[in-house]
This record gives structure tokens, C-alpha cells and sequence, in this order.
């Protein structure tokens, strides 16, 4: 990054206390006022994660505490800027509406008046920003972030068109986010909907049996309501009904993991909200031990401590693996007739809330939900069709709020290239196409990923939050390509490897066999490829080669004696019991096979025939084992650029299923 001060030398600049109205939250003691459903009482932990501080978890406070007249200074208002100031120094959120809100006096309180509230939060967010509040970080043991140094901190004047364009692009990630939250909401909604719970007649009296305790070992009388005694009966009216336990692998909560610098990322219930395991650079990582259960691709996380928190689910859908701390369990499924988004939306829905209030344990806020009780849950094993429509209102709401993610990393970058470069390419930036030609379209393609069809590009550019018909991208895709940033891998498909398979022109045997072709039969049509090409892609390298040439059947014998009295060893379309004990007997054989009618006109083999007729031969003949195929197509494909629309051709005119081929390439 350029020097700060020489970077901002370049701009007007002001400091916040010019800009806005400083002050911080209550510091007063609080803690005794502190309930489970109320007024949402902010602290320093609530903004190390989301941008907007309404997408946290706060504990809350009775609405006497909040109105009481020495909190009024830190009541909250739709703009405020909330800045950590002790601990974790630097984080911030946004705050997006009016709703009733306070914090506490780890927070700074930034209320803009004379710069919009967006722009402030995006640059204190970037780099530029974030550096200048750690230069007055304070302290030693406990660090911390002094108002007085806010006529320190120097914001830079942007253009109004910039500026307004990063306070468009805020906006639409909140909208993004508000959208996201009714799509759970309605998938939650759903489930109850369809179970008719609201149509559930409770008796206001009841009574449990002495027989009943002594089976659950439970003395509380909320244990027996007749709402959780008749669950399983009433899921069982709309289709089966199951105890988690007997579709899960393995139902367990982690343990106080071992912190480190570099490791697993560990989460906690913090983390882990209705719908959502959260991940981001505020995770802490942590050393694996072997007793450690995992979180892995599918399964389902649920926090099992703490009031408010207690009974948040979520799927994890990261490929990387994460370790769950002391207080979140871990739900490992053990049947694919339960799709796990679906398990944590149940979880999450009326019906699974209301078995964490049965089976939760302790009061006082020291309450918890063991993985033995976990495992008792009923849980509704719903129709296929009904857990599909459920995992899309998820999958639409995750998608979503990536789309807002995207929005303000957008946003903040948009500010450092401002600084850094020009206001010019930072509009230019957001603008859309430049970002994705100059960011997105690289991350596309890596050291494993070669080939990426427009179907994909389009979905990696929507999650991103920019709107372009597939049309524009296509042609997009079309100018690229003239500015060599991707290459044309066949129809729709497009790689980042600039090289062809070129054949290899001095192979004496092919050169060879070309000149009695060319001079015995110069009207015949005909293909012509040895695994002699092939062996930079080899892991084994053969000692004995295939070479192979296409004809048409009644060119079989003619073209076969001719080849003889060339003095080669020739094998005319091994097929049966001969293709079954077939062996490379010689260092080098011809092998005659039929020319199909539609293949190309060229008389070298181009590689996806190559590719796949090799395939072809190790059914037929055995020439390699297939993990040597699978080896060799894979190093092949990520060297030389291949054509997919035309190896899937050749399949198919093979017979062979592309995708046994395509499997080993993308």
C-alpha cells in the first residue's frame, strides 16, 4: 500500500470529529438488566463481524433500562457509525435503521452530519482507514482507541459521483441482505405452514406420570407439556417421523480447542446464526486433536449454550474443514433422505425450537442443550419435493447475502483504488466490467481449474451482484478473448491455457506411414494418431507404442498389406476373443480401426479424438490401466488447451458417455 500520508496528500481531507458528532456508549453497569427478548444492548464483539449491526446477535435490555435518562446519550440512530474502541480495536459496524438500540461504552459513536454515513463506515473499513485508527491505538495490555484522537483520523473528499456510487452500492447490499432474511424466514414459515402447528390445540392443564419421570430423569414440569408430548404424533399425520439420533452418524459437541496461528478455523456459537455458519477473518484457528470431531461439507452445527443463542442451526456448506468449539454440537448425517438444509431450517423453525425448549437444562441464564437430548428431537422427514423447495428458499437466501458481501467489498476496494490509482479507474472499477475482467475472471481459472463454461461465468458474476444478459456477457467473453485475457475452449466453454496440442511432426513412424498414405491411396480419406504423442502426459511411461489409423472398412486389407510391405507390424481391427488376449508385442504396432463417416477431414488425429479413442481402447484392448488414462488427460488437459464441444462430439459418436472423459479435465 502507498504511504498514508503521501496517499491522502492528494485529497481535501478532514478528520471525523469535522465530520460527525463523537461520542460512545453507556458506562454504566448494565448486566442486571440484561433478558432475553428487549431492546438490543451492542458491544465490542458485535462488531467484529457483519457490516450492518442488525445482522448480530445482541443481548438486550428491559425497555426501563433503555429509557432510563443516563442512556439517553447513547440511544442509536439509522446512520451512526459504531466503532470498537477497546479489545478488538477497528471494527465497526453500520447502523442501517431506527429501530430502539443502545451500546455500551466499548463502542465509539460516530452520527455523520456533514458526510454520508455509507461512505465514512466503507473508508474507516479500508485499508486507508483502518490504519490510521491503529497508529492511535493505546495502551499495552489492554489497547484501546481514545475519542479525543478522532480530530487525528483524516477522511479523504472523493467526487459526488464516486461517492454516491459507493453509498448505491451500501444501500443495495442492505436491500440484498433484507432480502436474504425474509427468503429464511419464509423457509422456516413453510415448514410450519405445512405441519398446520398453528392449528395445534393445547390443553392449558396437564399431567405427567410417575413412570414418565423416571424414564426421562426430568422433575420439571415444562418438560411434559402436552405440545411436546403429542410432536411426534402430530409430525407423524404429515408423513414420517424420526429421532434425529436414528438418521445421524454421530450427534457431539466439540471441545475448548487449542488456539494457534495458523490451524483449522474454529467456530463458536457466535458463528453459527439461524440458516448460517459464519466465516471470515475474525475466526480464530485452532489445532486439531484427535479426539476433535470436525465440521465437514453436510453437516448440521447447533449452538448448545446461552440464552438467546441456544438451538441456533445451520448447515455447513464450506468445503474447508472447521472445528466447533465447547458450545456448538455437531450433527453428522447418516441418511440421504434428509437433506441437511433442510434438517437446520426444521431446527430452526417452530417445531425445532420448540424441543430446545424442552430439553434445554438450567436457568438463569446458564442454560444447555447436551447432544443426548439433541439426538431425541423429532425431527419430520418431509416428502423430497418439500425438502428441495426448502433447500432453494435457502440456497436463494444465501445467495443473496453473498451478493451484499460482494457489494461492500466492492464498495471498500473501490475506495482504496480511489487512493491508490485514480478516481477515474475506481468508477470504472464498480462500474462492473472492469472488475470482472481485471479480478473475477482470474479467479476463475487456478492450478487445478482450466476450463470454466459462460453458464458458470455468469453465475460467479451474479454472485457478485452485477447484472448483465447472458448476451452482454458473451460478448464480453468475445473481447476478452481478442485481448488474450481467455481463450476459446469450444462452444460456450473458455479457458486460461493459451496453448494447443500440436502434433508432433517428427515422429519417424507417422511420417512414414503419411508417405505410403499419400502416395499408395491419395484419394482415401483418413486419421492417423500414436500414444507415441502422448508421452510428455504419461506418469508410466510405456516401452511399447499404439499407433492408430482410421480408414474405411473396405480399406481395411488393401491399406493393411501395403503397410506390411512397409515393414511395419500391422493388426487389423482386433475385435472378440482377439481383442481380449491382445498384446503389444513389437515396439511399435499399427492398429487398423474404422473411419467414422463425420469425423474431421485432417489427417493427424486431433487431441479429443485422441483422447477419445484411447478411451475407447482400453475397453476394448486394454492398452493402459484407467488411472493412467485418468493421470494422462488430467496433466494433458492442464497443459494444452482441449475442445470440449468436440470431445463430447467424438464421445458420443463413440457411444461413450462424455462425462467419463470431461470428469478428468474439469
Amino acid at each position: 500500500m502507498l504511504n498514508l500520508e503521501s496517499a491522502l496528500e492528494a485529497f481535501e481531507t478532514k478528520s471525523i470529529a469535522e465530520l460527525a458528532k463523537v461520542s460512545d456508549g453507556n458506562h454504566f453497569s448494565i448486566s442486571d438488566q440484561f433478558v432475553e427478548e428487549g431492546i438490543p444492548y451492542y458491544r465490542g464483539q458485535d462488531v467484529t463481524g457483519p457490516f450492518f449491526i442488525e445482522q448480530t446477535n445482541p443481548v438486550c435490555i428491559t425497555e426501563a433500562a433503555y429509557n432510563e435518562k443516563h442512556m439517553h446519550r447513547s440511544h442509536l440512530k439509522k446512520g451512526d457509525v459504531l466503532l470498537s474502541i477497546v479489545g478488538t480495536v477497528g471494527s465497526l459496524s453500520l447502523v442501517s435503521t431506527n429501530n430502539k438500540a443502545t451500546c455500551s461504552c466499548k463502542l465509539a459513536i460516530f452520527r455523520p452530519h456533514s458526510i454520508k454515513p455509507e461512505f465514512l463506515a466503507v473508508f474507516l473499513d479500508s485499508q486507508f482507514g483502518a490504519e490510521q485508527i491503529q497508529r492511535f491505538r493505546r495502551g499495552t495490555v489492554q489497547t484501546g482507541f481514545l475519542l479525543e484522537d478522532s480530530d487525528q483520523v483524516l477522511v479523504p473528499k472523493l467526487s459526488e459521483k464516486l461517492t454516491q456510487s459507493i453509498v448505491s452500492k451500501v444501500q443495495s447490499a442492505r436491500s440484498l441482505l433484507e432480502q436474504a432474511s425474509a427468503l429464511n424466514n419464509k423457509a422456516e414459515s413453510s415448514l410450519v405452514d405445512l405441519l398446520d402447528i398453528r392449528e395445534w390445540d393445547t390443553p392449558l392443564t396437564y399431567e405427567a406420570n410417575f413412570s414418565d419421570f423416571e424414564l426421562s430423569d426430568r422433575l420439571d414440569s415444562k418438560f411434559y407439556q402436552p405440545k411436546f408430548s403429542s410432536l411426534a404424533k402430530r409430525i407423524g399425520l404429515r408423513g414420517e417421523a424420526k429421532e434425529l439420533g436414528s438418521i445421524t452418524i454421530n450427534v457431539s459437541r466439540g471441545k475448548q480447542p487449542t488456539y494457534s496461528e495458523s490451524g483449522f478455523t474454529v467456530v463458536n456459537s457466535k458463528h453459527v446464526v439461524s440458516g448460517e455458519v459464519r466465516r471470515s477473518e475474525e475466526n480464530r484457528l485452532g489445532e486439531r486433536e484427535k479426539s476433535t470431531v470436525l465440521i465437514e461439507y453436510g453437516d448440521v452445527v447447533i449452538n448448545g449454550t446461552g440464552v438467546g443463542t441456544i438451538g441456533r442451526a445451520a448447515p455447513y456448506l464450506d468445503e474447508d474443514i472447521a472445528i466447533p468449539d465447547n458450545h456448538v454440537t455437531v450433527i453428522k448425517l447418516a441418511i440421504e433422505s434428509i437433506d441437511p438444509v433442510f434438517l437446520a431450517a426444521f431446527l430452526n423453525s417452530e417445531l425445532g425450537q420448540m424441543q430446545v425448549e424442552q430439553y434445554y437444562k438450567g436457568s438463569s441464564g446458564q442454560i444447555e442443550l447436551y447432544p443426548d437430548d439433541i439426538a431425541k428431537f423429532w425431527i419430520w422427514v418431509a416428502p423430497q419435493d418439500v425438502q428441495k423447495k426448502i433447500r432453494s428458499l435457502v440456497e436463494e437466501a444465501r445467495a443473496s447475502k453473498l451478493h451484499s458481501e460482494a457489494l461492500l467489498e466492492r464498495a471498500k476496494r473501490a475506495v482504496e483504488i480511489a487512493i491508490e490509482q485514480d478516481e477515474e479507474t475506481a468508477l470504472a472499477y464498480l462500474d462492473g466490467k472492469h472488475y470482472v475482467a481485471d479480478e473475477l475472471l482470474p479467479k476463475l481459472f487456478g492450478l487445478s481449474r482450466h476450463y470454466v463454461d459462460q453458464e458458470t461465468i455468469q453465475k460467479t458474476i451474479e454472485a457478485e451482484a452485477i447484472h448483465y444478459e447472458p448476451a452482454t456477457i458473451k460478448r464480453y467473453l468475445q473481447e476478452w478473448q481478442s485481448e488474450g485475457r481467455v481463450f476459446n475452449a469450444g462452444r460456450g466453454w473458455y479457458s486460461d491455457l493459451i496453448n494447443d496440442f500440436l502434433p508432433d511432426l517428427q515422429q519417424p513412424l507417422l511420417n512414414s506411414i503419411l508417405k505410403t498414405m499419400d502416395e499408395e491411396f491419395p484419394l482415401l480419406d483418413f486419421s492417423l494418431w500414436s500414444t507415441r504423442e502422448l508421452t510428455p502426459y504419461f506418469h508410466h511411461l510405456p516401452n511399447r507404442h499404439a499407433t492408430y489409423l482410421m480408414v474405411d472398412r473396405d480399406a481395411f486389407e488393401p491399406v493393411a498389406d501395403s503397410l506390411r510391405d512397409a515393414g511395419h507390424r500391422v493388426v487389423v481391427h482386433p475385435l472378440g476373443d482377439i481383442a481380449k488376449s491382445f498384446r503389444l508385442e513389437a515396439e511399435d504396432t499399427v492398429i487398423i480401426r474404422p473411419r467414422l463417416s463425420a469425423d474431421h477431414t485432417e489427417k493427424r488425429s486431433p487431441v479429443e479424438q485422441i483422447l477419445v479413442d484411447l478411451h475407447f481402447e482400453i475397453e476394448k484392448l486394454g492398452l493402459i490401466e484407467g488411472a493412467e488414462y485418468e493421470r494422462l488427460t488430467r496433466n494433458l488437459s492442464s497443459t494444452c488447451r482441449v475442445n470440449l464441444t468436440a470431445l463430447k462430439r467424438y464421445a458420443v459418436r463413440r457411444k461413450i458417455p462424455p462425462e467419463e472423459i470431461t470428469k478428468h479435465i474439469l
